[in-house]
């Protein structure tokens, strides 16, 4: 690109394009099958951005290319399916999948019900704070808002948990071991 007018640059491309496109498609569609096109995409764009580095006869180059930039993909769609995978196990709500057995604890049935009466952002202030046993200032980095304004929801969201037990008719002070009680 240096020294070489873009005009010079983008004919070359255009000329590597035309005569190529057709190979790389098809060693790609053969590596890949439904994303070919996107591979393909991929691999002249590596060519523009290196194209002075390129080779006399740039087949074999765009053909290497073509099989990393493949090779890439399919990682990529590895690592997404798993995470897929792995997120379908996991409960949608934060209070999900924890034990509401009353057998075990009463209270815990009723805080876990309490908890997911509130909104997501005094849930969540709750969970960062006395579950996750955070600081109000490391929770704060977490949910994304200043210490300060963090501090504010969380109060508010103690004041909220504490009405929502009331209304369960649990005693005061039955909760100072749950999320409301916990004080930093």
């Amino acid at each position: 690109m240096k020294g070489e007018p873009l005009s010079s640059e983008m004919k070359r491309l255009e000329v590597l394009f035309d005569t190529h496109a057709g190979a790389v498609h098809l060693y790609a569609s053969r590596l890949v099958n439904n994303d070919a096109e996107d591979v393909v995409a991929e691999v002249f764009l590596t060519a523009w951005r290196r194209i002075e580095e390129l080779p006399d006869e740039p087949l074999p180059w765009l053909l290497a290319t073509t099989r990393r930039v493949a090779a890439n993909m399919r990682r990529t769609q590895r690592r997404r399916t798993a995470l897929y995978d792995r997120l379908q196990g996991q409960p949608q709500h934060p209070t999900e999948g924890l034990s509401t057995d009353s057998s075990e604890d009463p209270l815990a049935g009723l805080v876990h019900q309490a908890l997911r009466r509130l909104p997501d952002a005094d849930r969540e202030a709750l969970i960062l704070t006395a579950w996750l046993d955070l600081t109000p200032a490391e929770a704060s980095y977490v949910a994304g808002c200043s210490a300060t304004t963090f501090r504010v929801r969380l109060h508010r969201a103690r004041k909220r948990f504490r009405a929502l037990m009331h209304q369960l008719n649990v005693p005061a002070n039955a909760h100072d071991k749950h999320p409301e009680g916990h004080r930093r």
